[in-house]
């Protein structure tokens, strides 16, 4: 799904949620543990709904104070993750370079073992 669909995923999820914000930060979560919503577009909806809550716009029964609350909560929530991943993927990263060396000494080594094996055959 595009960034505008992800979008209106979150808004959708917000809407059903608009009375219970802790269920909406869950739901959210969900939606990028099983990438369905990345964090970019989650970042754009809080802004976009901060924004509403700004001029007003904002269409929930619960007070100001408590929308504002939500929407930083799922925006730590998605800079959270994002921040983990990102870490995760640096670690993998790392190991794999590791072994890549690991495999080139392994090869390096062949190569020159079987150069010295070639040079006795021809003796």
């Amino acid at each position: 799904t595009g960034p505008r669909e992800q979008q209106e995923l979150i808004q959708c999820a917000a809407d059903i949620w608009q009375s219970s914000p802790q269920h909406l930060v869950m739901t959210v979560e969900r939606l990028m543990v099983h990438n369905l919503a990345d964090s970019t577009a989650i970042v754009d909806w809080a802004f976009a709904s901060w924004q509403g809550l700004l001029t007003g716009q904002a269409n929930s029964k619960l007070p100001t104070s408590i929308q504002r609350m939500c929407v930083w909560e799922v925006l730590n929530l998605a800079v959270g993750k994002s921040a983990m991943r990102s870490n995760g993927l640096k670690a993998e990263l790392k190991a794999s370079e590791a072994a890549m060396a690991k495999a080139h000494d392994r090869v390096q080594q062949a190569s020159d073992r079987a150069a010295q094996l070639q040079e006795r055959l021809q003796e």
